[in-house]
């Protein structure tokens, strides 16, 4: 790659945020080639949904409190499954790329901060 690559087109605020916290820093190491692309995309998206799957959660159980039926039950189970599917692709993805918190201890950006003294990707990932 010649330069830090941009964001796919249609890419969501949070997936932008998430995107210019990440990929400047994975460029640096020199961790990316074209032939990682598709897979960053993907690692994209998956965070994209995931931070969908919380939102709609979230916004269910605002608007849900204290509805305690069958059918309520029911539709906010499928919603916590979708939110742990994303959870659980979102980490295999974010390991390949060495994001999670464990394999981010095999990488040499450990200590990195950036300007304020904060690690930009750890605020992301809400560490």
């Amino acid at each position: 790659l010649d330069g830090i690559p941009l964001p796919p087109k249609g890419t969501t605020r949070k997936g932008k945020q998430f995107w210019e916290a990440t990929v400047p820093s994975l460029f640096a190491m020199g961790m990316l080639s074209t032939t990682d692309l598709a897979e960053l995309e993907a690692l994209l998206f998956s965070y994209e949904e995931l931070q969908e799957s919380i939102s709609k959660l979230k916004a269910f159980d605002k608007e849900h409190k204290g509805d305690l039926t069958e059918a309520t039950a029911r539709a906010r189970g499928y919603m916590h499954r979708q939110y742990t599917s994303s959870q659980a692709n979102f980490n295999t993805l974010s390991a390949r790329f060495g994001l999670t918190p464990v394999d981010r201890t095999r990488l040499p950006i450990i200590g990195q901060e950036d300007d304020k003294g904060k690690d930009p990707l750890a605020q992301l990932l809400g560490e």
